[in-house]
């Protein structure tokens, strides 16, 4: 069954496929259909990092910390930027799968809580690369940071001072 999940969870989101098919796909994927039905039970992201990533496991202790129920997988950067339709300019090193977004990257949750709370037409956000100052990434922050739709035009979805 496991196994099953895991090939499952790995198979949303392809670039390819229109919105409505792919949040309905991670949706269903990632079981989340279910929990969505449930009242005051915990959101849950399905994170897939780069193999042996230390600064993937911050963010997803900060991610547990701050309410929400976390799995992690690694999954290579290849593979992972393949499967999720992302480019250089918007890859970090872990992607995640929240209520039928991809999170990409180390986005800080209030960023996160937006995007549920707002539902866009978009297929995720991104926190490109490796900034500092978020969670899982705790030196200072070395300048304002940018969060980025995924999508054909990423456009600035949040900007941090």
């Amino acid at each position: 069954m496991r196994d099953f999940q895991l090939k499952s969870e790995l198979n949303v989101m392809p670039a390819d496929t229109s919105m409505t098919r792919a949040v309905f796909a991670s949706f269903l994927a990632t079981g989340l259909l279910g929990v969505a039905a449930r009242p005051n039970s915990p959101t849950r992201i399905v994170t897939f990092r780069d193999p042996g990533c230390g600064c993937c496991e911050g963010w997803v202790a900060a991610a547990r910390k701050a309410g929400y129920e976390v799995s992690i997988h690694d999954l290579d950067r290849s593979v992972r930027m393949r499967r999720f339709g992302l480019t250089e300019a918007t890859a970090g090193c872990h992607s995640s799968l929240v209520n039928g977004y991809i999170v990409e990257g180390h986005v800080p949750f209030d960023v996160v809580a937006r995007l549920l709370r707002e539902r866009p037409r978009i297929r995720g956000i991104a926190a490109p690369g490796m900034p500092t100052g978020v969670p899982g990434m705790d030196a200072a922050r070395a300048g304002p940071l940018e969060i980025v739709t995924l999508e054909a035009h990423p456009r600035v979805y949040a900007r941090l001072p």
